[in-house]
């Protein structure tokens, strides 16, 4: 779409200007993304941590009660309810709302499938649980 903003310089030069802008901006961002490995989803014996091209969060296993899929817009989602206890990063779970007051939710984006990246969490989980007891 960049590349084709070029050829209506001469018809439309603002739109031709904004659509070169915009949309090679956008494959800057996506070269970006794809080539330094910026995104990733990482699972430890202490969590979880997502990380995106500006943000990395992490979440402890103890702050989550469960775990379960969701279809959402087509697209499959992992989500999990907050303990009671867990009141941090409010703005993150506001995001959730559409599932439930207390959630949060993985986008299920990685090389591995949705329904054993959720085993693998249950299983991570579950580990963590008999550590501390």
């Amino acid at each position: 779409m960049a590349i084709g903003g070029c050829f209506f310089l001469e018809k439309d030069p603002v739109m031709a200007w904004l659509g070169i802008v915009l949309f090679g901006s956008g494959t800057i961002l996506l070269l970006l993304h794809l080539l330094t490995n910026s995104s990733y989803l990482k699972l430890d014996e202490e969590g979880f941590e997502v990380k995106t091209l500006l943000v990395t969060k992490k979440t402890k296993w103890s702050h989550i009660e469960g775990f379960r899929q969701v279809n959402f817009r087509g697209n499959k989602t992992i989500c999990f309810d907050y303990t009671d206890e867990y009141n941090e990063f409010k703005r993150g779970k506001k995001r959730f709302k559409l599932f439930d007051k207390k959630s949060g939710g993985v986008a299920s984006c990685y090389t591995i499938k949705t329904n054993k990246l959720l085993n693998l969490m249950i299983v991570y989980k579950r580990k963590s649980k008999r550590k501390f007891k």
